[in-house]
């Protein structure tokens, strides 16, 4: 069984992704990838580009960036633009303890969007954060 999956992973997805030729963009988000992650280049604003009201900030992992493009539809529609940070796997949320990311890979990619973070938030009016799994993981608390 181990075998026969390894190999439908490895061999048989990328066949049938050729023969299907199936567009990129039509099979990995792609909005908003230029505030995602390891393809970090800058904080992206989307929605109402002339607003100019409250700063509201949208942090999160994978699942907040397949959001980026409701909340962008909804912020055309009534006048409010947001700025965007997110990141795989862990939140894009500030003071997340290092020894809580066991990857060395997202480790050093939450080291690069730490401080971008940090300044987003120190600067934010709204902050909308979004991110699967239990959130309790994320906030020390007293029980």
């Amino acid at each position: 069984m181990v075998v026969l999956n390894v190999f439908m992973v490895y061999f048989v997805v990328p066949v049938k992704n050729r023969v299907c030729n199936v567009p990129e963009e039509y099979i990995y988000p792609n909005f908003g990838k230029y505030s995602h992650g390891k393809d970090f280049k800058n904080v992206e604003v989307f929605g109402d580009k002339n607003y100019r009201g409250k700063t509201i900030l949208f942090l999160g992992d994978s699942h907040a960036m397949t959001f980026k493009p409701y909340l962008d539809t909804l912020g055309k529609k009534y006048g409010f633009s947001f700025r965007t940070i997110t990141n795989d796997a862990y939140p894009a949320i500030p003071n997340i303890d290092y020894k809580e990311i066991h990857e060395p890979n997202r480790l050093d990619v939450y080291k690069m969007l730490a401080p971008n973070i940090n300044n987003e938030v120190n600067n934010a009016h709204v902050i909308i954060v979004f991110f699967a799994k239990e959130g309790i993981r994320w906030k020390k608390c007293d029980r």
